[in-house]
């Protein structure tokens, strides 16, 4: 299985040449696996978050920059601390509610990245993708769902229904396969606990191996949209982020990358 495919691969390109241009290692002579300078330890975590396929927006969100309601926190917090175990033993979350971005997706991408930290396989897509898996630049996803640790499904709620589609089923089909087999599981949507049952009916399979936690608070999007004239001239990833950057080392270590 190819691990990048090719807009990856030239992604990567342009961020490392990025990261070495703004490196303040003055003895740094580029991407040393050796010395492991600052620039290399970061390219290597980004290369893992693309291959993980968390969308870039949420590459520097931490848990104590999100603005949501401290109850929200401490499920992280509680799944983070037992994180072995949960994937072990195949454990995950749904977050659900019809309010949009009050930071479904923002908690499930910073318990991703834990995963990716401490080594994990951890593997982000749209509900809608896994359906559409032929049509899909990715075209192994179901190779990528079988094969990860850690596997997280965004907006299923926004799944495109065909007429006498048989859609619901597929996607129940999928959960009623993987579920009982250990692999551990976030899922984001806007439906409520009785929507997801109503179109997949299998609330009290994921009841088994899922916490389902009901989100509510204040939508973000509109913070975001007045920051857009500064997004516009921005880079879309600041690498000398500090997030970025404690994130990288942590996922350094221990690791040996001198292969």
């Amino acid at each position: 299985m190819e691990r990048f495919i090719k807009k990856e691969v030239e992604y990567l390109i342009k961020v490392k040449t990025k990261i070495t241009s703004i490196c303040k290692n003055k003895k740094c002579t580029g991407f040393d696996a050796i010395n492991k300078c600052e620039c290399f330890k970061k390219f290597v975590y980004i290369k893992e978050l693309v291959h993980s396929k968390i969308p870039r927006d949420y590459w520097m969100l931490s848990l104590k920059r999100m603005q949501i309601n401290n109850i929200y926190k401490q499920y992280i917090k509680k799944y983070v601390n037992n994180l072995d175990n949960a994937i072990e033993s195949g454990l995950g979350l749904m977050y659900c509610g019809p309010k949009r971005g009050i930071g479904k997706t923002t908690s499930m991408s910073i318990i991703g990245k834990e995963a990716i930290k401490r080594g994990y396989e951890v593997f982000y897509v749209i509900a809608q993708n896994i359906i559409d898996d032929r049509f899909s630049e990715e075209k192994n996803i179901l190779e990528r769902i079988k094969e990860c640790d850690l596997l997280l499904i965004d907006e299923l709620d926004k799944i495109i229904m065909r007429n006498e589609s048989n859609i619901p089923k597929q996607l129940e089909n999928l959960l009623r396969e993987i579920l009982p087999n250990k692999k551990a599981i976030i899922i984001c949507t806007n439906f409520t606990e009785e929507e997801v049952e109503e179109r997949f009916q299998i609330i009290s399979l994921m009841k088994r191996y899922m916490k389902i936690i009901p989100m509510d608070g204040k939508d973000f999007s509109d913070s975001l949209a007045e920051r857009w004239e500064k997004r516009l001239e921005a880079d879309d990833v600041n690498f000398n982020d500090e997030v970025l950057i404690r994130d990288s080392q942590q996922y350094f270590e221990g690791r040996n990358y001198e292969k």
